[in-house]
C-alpha cells in the first residue's frame, strides 16, 4: 500500500513523514541502516530528538505485533546498526486453514 492511502495501522504507529518512510521501509521487509546516522544539515543538531522518535516508533511497531530485529554496527555500536522486519513462520494450523479455504 502506498504511503497515505488509508493504512490504519500506519496512522496508529508512525507520526510524521520521517517516521512514515521508516515504517513503510521496515514493513516491506527492507533492511535499513540506523536513520539517525543519515541525518543531514540542521537536522543533525536535533539528532537526540530523532533518536527518541525512532525508538518510540520501534516501540509502537512492537506493540502492533511487528517484529523488528537489530544488528549492531561493526564496532558494536548503534550508529551503523541495521534494522529489519522478521516475518513470523506460519504455523501448521494456518497452513491447514489456507489449504481448506482454497478447496
Amino acid at each position: 500500500m502506498a504511503p497515505g492511502k488509508g493504512d490504519r495501522s500506519m496512522k496508529k504507529v508512525a507520526r510524521g513523514h520521517w517516521q512514515e518512510s521508516i515504517y513503510y521501509s521496515l514493513k516491506r521487509g527492507e533492511k535499513i541502516v540506523n536513520p539517525i546516522s543519515q541525518l543531514q544539515g540542521k537536522a543533525r543538531k536535533y539528532s537526540w530528538r530523532y533518536d527518541k522518535s525512532f525508538k518510540n516508533l520501534l516501540s509502537r511497531m512492537s506493540a502492533e505485533g511487528i517484529i523488528i530485529k537489530q544488528k549492531l554496527g561493526p564496532r558494536g555500536g548503534q550508529w551503523h546498526a541495521e534494522y529489519w522486519r522478521v516475518f513470523p513462520e506460519p504455523s501448521w494450523e494456518t497452513e491447514v486453514v489456507r489449504y481448506s479455504a482454497a478447496i
